[in-house]
């Protein structure tokens, strides 16, 4: 859908893992490489990355702020995330708020109704991890 179509039976998951922690570090590594974002992290209500890809100190400002802008909230110029795009999508998980966030730099190359289909499509991703694990 974001990419070059695959042939038919294609795998479309080179690299996979069991184990629940990486598979979700690969979704969310996948969803940064292609949708061109400097870090995507998934954080729980506390503003806690669960997992991430990009700069870890990036993604644990990033996780932080998910929250609070998913609800909608502005905040003043307190931070500086040096970031041009700043995307979040709650996810509900067995009903616990978790939410997928993104930022970037280049506008140019994103645009917002890009990156939100990708956050979408990785919804379902990490959704579907947390429920096999």
């Amino acid at each position: 859908m974001h990419d070059k179509p695959k042939p038919e039976g294609a795998e479309r998951r080179r690299i996979r893992s069991d184990d629940p922690h990486m598979a979700l570090a690969l979704q969310l590594s996948h969803v940064r490489h292609s949708a061109r974002l400097d870090a995507v992290v998934l954080a729980n209500d506390e503003g806690l990355p669960i997992a991430h890809a990009g700069d870890a100190t990036l993604c644990s400002e990033l996780a932080a702020l998910a929250p609070i802008l998913s609800r909608g909230r502005v905040i003043e110029n307190q931070i500086d995330m040096r970031q041009g795009l700043l995307f979040v999508r709650a996810v509900n998980f067995q009903g616990a708020p978790l939410y997928l966030a993104s930022c970037g730099d280049s506008p140019t190359e994103n645009s917002p109704a890009l990156v939100d289909q990708w956050l979408a499509d990785a919804t379902v991703g990490v959704t579907r991890i947390l429920t096999a694990a």
